[in-house]
């Protein structure tokens, strides 16, 4: 089986969610001996052989094309506009590879020319994945509110146009049907993954000083606003110590010895970090199946995050607690809880989170399953 495999760009060359994910799912697809055209942009890192990033055994099903990031001037809408031209300019690439191509499997904008095709019969089967619909999730502000508005009707046609459509499942599957009208038919399950070796053998035992992290970028989208609010609170009631991994401007930097603002930090200390915690919070307005959440989980820490997007795919009641987003009273409850609750219930969450991340979100049990999807695509 071959696949056409169209993305806005991989790790390490764009950075983000979809990308890391891209990355990871073409790797896989080849230890699955699954031939695999890669229809990609560099950004970033463009000097890396994009090849030399797989393993020996993996990069004979690989094949790359590098497609030319279009100029669009800045503007209100221009990443539609570079969406669109992107998406043309993977077209004049792919329609000269089709022959023995058995599908297109697109992310997000990258399929958008198969809605504009006037004639659908030459090719294989199609499919695409828009990970967190956010453009249909919860808004942070006005302004984003706004974005989401011009993002809906390009996402509908594009949905609307292909053949199958890829989703993590909770709260995302309930989005492509009533907001999108995607029939149970079309609809295929694919959760967020990590690899095995990322994931430890025991969960560590709960600390006496209960410790929390925080991993994220500045933006109002992950929740900061509300968490910030609830720790100047906390942090005069209980006893416990807080870390925040990313880069946070001074001035909502709260002044306590028991709260700590790390910034940016190397792979090796936030590993370390995650395994000397207890909880990782995390509390956006909006949000996909978030890959921070996996690493938490396969280091062994109870999750606390708000209800949005497939995150009560990753947490239950017996691994973590979920909140409802830009809820202040809620997290508060939530934090509370964790630093109250005795070491033997905290550890029963850390080892249930470790056991579901081994079970349900590796790669490598999850590509069995994505292989046989793609197959069924194809009858």
């Amino acid at each position: 089986m071959k696949i056409a495999f169209l993305t806005d760009g991989m790790t390490p060359f764009v950075v983000g969610g979809m990308q890391n994910f891209a990355f990871f799912l073409t790797k896989y697809l080849a230890r699955e001996e699954v031939y695999v055209d890669l229809y990609h942009c560099k950004r970033n890192n463009a000097e890396l052989d994009t090849l030399g990033l797989y393993e020996s055994e993996e990069q004979p099903f690989i094949k790359e094309f590098i497609i030319k990031i279009p100029v669009v001037a800045s503007y209100p809408g221009h990443y539609l506009k570079e969406s669109y031209l992107y998406s043309e300019n993977i077209y004049k690439v792919l329609s000269k590879n089709l022959d023995d191509v058995d599908l297109i499997y697109s992310h997000g904008f990258s399929g958008w020319f198969i809605s504009n095709l006037p004639n659908k019969e030459n090719l294989p089967p199609t499919a695409v994945n828009f990970h967190g619909l956010n453009m249909f999730q919860p808004a942070p502000n006005f302004k984003a509110y706004l974005q989401h508005l011009m993002l809906r009707n390009p996402v509908r046609k594009i949905i609307k146009n292909t053949d199958f459509v890829f989703s993590y499942g909770g709260k995302i599957n309930t989005l492509h049907q009533n907001a999108l009208g995607v029939s149970e038919d079309r609809l295929l399950h694919f959760s967020n993954g990590i690899q095995l070796k990322k994931v430890s053998q025991t969960a560590p035992n709960s600390s006496s000083k209960r410790k929390f992290v925080f991993i994220g970028r500045y933006e109002r989208l992950k929740g900061i606003e509300e968490l910030l609010l609830v720790l100047k609170t906390l942090e005069k009631e209980f006893d416990f110590e807080f870390n925040f991994v990313g880069k946070l401007p001074e001035k909502v930097h709260i002044k306590s010895e028991k709260i700590h603002f790390l910034g940016f930090v190397s792979d090796e200390d936030l590993d370390l970090l995650l395994s000397t915690s207890d909880i990782l919070v995390c509390p956006s307005i909006s949000e996909g199946m978030p890959t921070v959440i996996l690493e938490a989980m396969a280091k062994g820490l109870a999750i606390i995050a708000t209800d949005v997007g497939a995150i009560n795919e990753q947490i239950k009641h017996d691994n973590g607690w979920l909140i409802k987003p830009k809820n202040p009273d809620e997290l508060y409850e939530a934090l509370v809880s964790a630093i109250e609750i005795s070491a033997e219930e905290l550890n029963s969450k850390k080892e249930t989170s470790l056991k579901h991340v081994k079970e349900t979100f590796t790669w490598e049990r999850l590509i069995k399953n994505k292989v046989d999807q793609l197959k069924l695509m194809l009858k």
